[in-house]
């Protein structure tokens, strides 16, 4: 995964990291052991009962390159004024491209 993805987790325990274990049978026993074990399961998700965590999921899912034409048509149905239509669709735009020269998606486009 990413090197900063903690960056973007709205708590660390939104994901299991296979970084975290020194191989795949390490991380192949904790799932397992995470499924043996219902109730430590269900403690790594009580976060999402909580609001920790909103800012940071609101703001990958604005910007989003799939919320980019949405954030254009909600701007010219005056639902935002926060950008121009001209700057929704720049900021797409931007993140369109980062997603097509990130070293993950180039591999897929060449």
């Amino acid at each position: 995964g990413a090197p900063n993805i903690d960056d973007y987790l709205p708590h660390p325990d939104a994901v299991v990291k296979a970084a975290d274990f020194p191989n795949a049978k390490g991380l192949a026993k904790h799932l397992q052991w995470l499924i043996d074990n219902p109730e430590e399961y269900n403690k790594k998700l009580a976060w999402k009962k909580t609001r920790q965590g909103e800012e940071k999921l609101n703001r990958l899912r604005y910007l989003s390159m799939a919320t980019g034409p949405c954030r254009v048509c909600e701007h010219v149905a005056g639902v935002s004024s926060e950008r121009t239509p001209e700057e929704e669709l720049e900021l797409w735009r931007a993140n369109m491209d980062v997603m097509v020269t990130h070293p993950a998606y180039k591999s897929i486009i060449d």
